[in-house]
């Protein structure tokens, strides 16, 4: 994964941001991580959705969990990482 993705600190911090925390793209890069890892990271993220849409509910782990924690309206043209 790690040849395709940044690397395993950098990844987990992005999202930790991104998921946890709510920020934008714009946000995160301005923090110091790269404008291709942090659009790659958010973009795959956002393509994902439809994914835990499909899959039974499971157990929340954080304070702000997939779900109606963090609904996107896939139809509706949301831009990416934004």
């Amino acid at each position: 994964d790690q040849d395709s993705l940044p690397d395993y600190d950098t990844l987990d911090e992005i999202l930790e941001l991104y998921v946890e925390q709510d920020q934008s793209a714009k946000a995160i890069m301005n923090k110091g991580y790269t404008e291709a890892d942090v659009k790659r990271v958010l973009r795959l993220v956002d393509l994902n959705e439809y994914k835990r849409r499909q899959s039974p509910v499971g157990v929340r782990l954080t304070q702000r969990g997939f779900g109606r924690d963090r609904r996107y309206p896939i139809t509706n043209g949301w831009p990416l990482g934004e």
